[in-house]
């Protein structure tokens, strides 16, 4: 596949609703449970195209596979731990009054999960301050970024409703096609 069109899906697969999404991944004879960012980065997975979140936005160098239990102490293990009192108490004295717990900390335990690593607190607390503080300062939440209309409508205030539709229906229409003929070019969908 060319840089081109590896870029082109990427980009262009957030314009996908859940059922189109579904549609492919039921081609691929792969799993269609899941949110809709999960749906595409199981796509972009079974294509071997590294998604957003492999793209540097986890600190995946400071991670570490556990060699034994007693690193459910330190670390946060898929079976143990749980989002509780006890462990919201601990990142709040590690983070300070403003920790709460969010999509964006759980996407991110989830996904190190997904690799077969089971990050620290330490290195949870890292991701948290520094996703908060892009988050804080304007930066894009990347879960929205899965809504696509939303920013589209809110990049074009001011434009009339109407017309604010038809743009949008033709933008998606257009991205959703370059999608399908890339994947059907590679791929039997």
């Amino acid at each position: 596949m060319k840089k081109q069109e590896i870029d082109l899906i990427k980009t262009n697969i957030y314009f996908l609703n859940l059922k189109e999404l579904r549609w492919i991944l039921k081609s691929f004879s792969l799993s269609v449970s899941g949110k809709k960012q999960d749906l595409i980065h199981r796509i972009l997975e079974h294509l071997r195209l590294p998604s957003d979140e492999a793209n540097g936005v986890y600190p995946i160098a400071g991670l570490r596979k556990l060699k034994t239990s007693d690193d459910a102490d330190n670390h946060i293990v898929e079976g143990i731990y749980k989002n509780n009192r006890h462990y919201r108490s601990l990142f709040t004295k590690k983070v300070g009054p403003h920790f709460k717990f969010t999509s964006f900390g759980m996407d991110w335990i989830k996904q190190c999960w997904k690799l077969g690593i089971n990050p620290s607190f330490d290195d949870f607390v890292l991701y948290w301050e520094k996703e908060y503080e892009r988050r804080k300062n304007g930066g894009a939440f990347k879960s929205k970024l899965t809504n696509r209309r939303v920013v589209f409508f809110r990049d074009n205030r001011g434009t009339p409703k109407e017309q604010l539709e038809a743009q949008w229906h033709s933008v998606r229409e257009k991205a959703v096609e370059q999608v399908l003929r890339a994947l059907k070019k590679y791929h039997q969908i």
